[in-house]
C-alpha cells in the first residue's frame, strides 16, 4: 500500500506538466545552453527552445526525419542531424541560433545519429553506412567524403575526434576498426581492426580515447552480452591495452579525472577504472539495467536505471557506500548533463532534473 500511494503521489505531480512533456516526446541528449536559453532536440525532430525549469518551451524548427542526435554547439551554430538506423538518406542542419534561422542543410547518404565534431576550418559528421564527411565551415560546402576503406565499406556511427591533423573515428560492421585519416588528404595514418564492433561512445580522458567492442544491439533487450573496453593512446595513436567487461553500455563513461573514469553496464554493475593502475574498481550494483551515462553530485558516483532507480555513493575507507537512493517512475536512455547545478534526464517523456 505505501509503494502504491508513492507511485500515486508521483504521478500526481507529473500531471502538472503533463502536456508539456508529452508534446516534447522521448529525448536521448541533455540540451545545451546559449543566452540565458536551453534548446534541445526531441526523437520527433522539433528543435526545442525553453527556459531553465522547462516550463516555457517553443519548438523553433523541425527536421524531415526522426532524429537522435546529440546537439553540437559552436559559437551560435547548432549542428544536428537526423535519421535512424533504416534511414538511407538524411539531412545534416546548421542552425543559427541568434537569428532563429536554418543556415544550411546538407544531404548525405545514411543517417546521423552520434554529434558532429568541428575544428577552426571544418565540420566532420559520422552519417552511418555512407562514412564520413568533412564540410568547410565558411562555405558549408563538402570537402570529402570517405565511405570505404581498402576498398571495404564503413559504417561511422560515432562522434568523429579530432587530434591535430587527424581525425579518428570508429567504424561497425563491415569494417571493425577505430581508424584515423589525415583531414586533408584523407590518407590513413592509423588503424586498429577489431573481431567485434566498436559500438560504445567514445571518451576523452587525457592522452586517451575509450571505447568498447560488443555484440550488443540496442534494438533487442538483451543485457547479459560482454563488452571490451580499448584504449586508444592520442599520442602514439595506437590501442595500449583493453579489458572485459560482462555487460556493455552504448553511451560514454564519465571521467572523474584525467586518470580514472566512470562507467555503467546493462547488467547493472556501476565500475570505476583506473588506466595507469589498469584496475577495476566495483562500486555497486543495480537491480536493473543502465542505457544512459553516469554522472556525478559533487564527488558522489551516481547511475540511474532503466526503471528509474537512483542510487548515488561516497568512496568509504575499504568500500563505496549508497549516499542516495531514490525511485523515479521515469526510463531514461541517453546522455546525462549537469547545467546550474542539475541533472537533466533524457528520458521517453521529455526530460525529468535531478
Amino acid at each position: 500500500m505505501k509503494y502504491l500511494l508513492v507511485l500515486l503521489l508521483s504521478f500526481n505531480l507529473l500531471a502538472v506538466n503533463k502536456k508539456l512533456r508529452a508534446k516534447i516526446g522521448p529525448t536521448v541528449a541533455a540540451p545545451i545552453e546559449y543566452k540565458g536559453k536551453l534548446y534541445f532536440l526531441a526523437t520527433t525532430g522539433n528543435l526545442y527552445e525553453s527556459d531553465y525549469k522547462l516550463d516555457k518551451i517553443k519548438s523553433i524548427f523541425n527536421t524531415k526525419n526522426s532524429s537522435v542526435t546529440e546537439l553540437t554547439l559552436d559559437g551560435e551554430l547548432v549542428y544536428f542531424g537526423e535519421g535512424l538506423h533504416d534511414t538511407t538518406k538524411a539531412n545534416f542542419y546548421i542552425y543559427n541560433l541568434k537569428k532563429k534561422k536554418i543556415e544550411k542543410t546538407i544531404s548525405l547518404q545514411g543517417h546521423i545519429q552520434r554529434a558532429a565534431a568541428f575544428d577552426k576550418e571544418s565540420i566532420f559528421i559520422g552519417h552511418g553506412p555512407g562514412g564520413i564527411s568533412s564540410i568547410d565551415k565558411k562555405s558549408f560546402k563538402l570537402n570529402w567524403t570517405l565511405s570505404k576503406i581498402a576498398g571495404k565499406k564503413i559504417h561511422i556511427d560515432s562522434k568523429p575526434i579530432i587530434i591535430g591533423e587527424n581525425v579518428c573515428f570508429n567504424s561497425i560492421y563491415t569494417t571493425k576498426a577505430i581508424i584515423c585519416v589525415n583531414k586533408k588528404t584523407q590518407k590513413i595514418v592509423s588503424r586498429h581492426d577489431f573481431k567485434v564492433s566498436p559500438k560504445m561512445e567514445n571518451l576523452e580522458i587525457g592522452k586517451y580515447i575509450v571505447g568498447a567492442t560488443t555484440k550488443a544491439d540496442m534494438l533487442k533487450s538483451k543485457f547479459d552480452i560482454p563488452s571490451m573496453l580499448y584504449f586508444f593512446n592520442k599520442e602514439t595513436l595506437k590501442v595500449e591495452h583493453t579489458k572485459e567487461l560482462r555487460g556493455y553500455n552504448f553511451f560514454s563513461p564519465k571521467a572523474m579525472n584525467e586518470n580514472e573514469f566512470l562507467i555503467t553496464l546493462s547488467t547493472g554493475d556501476i565500475l570505476t577504472y583506473n588506466i595507469p593502475n589498469k584496475k577495476i574498481t566495483f562500486v555497486g550494483e543495480f537491480p536493473e539495467p543502465f542505457i544512459s551515462t553516469p554522472f556525478m553530485k559533487e564527488t558522489d558516483l551516481c547511475a540511474i536505471g532503466i526503471m528509474g532507480q537512483l542510487l548515488c555513493f561516497e568512496k568509504g575507507k575499504t568500500r563505496y557506500h549508497i549516499t542516495t537512493k531514490k525511485r523515479y517512475f521515469e526510463s531514461p536512455i541517453g546522455i546525462i548533463k549537469k547545467i546550474k547545478g542539475k541533472h537533466f534526464i533524457p528520458s521517453r517523456v521529455g526530460y525529468f532534473i535531478i
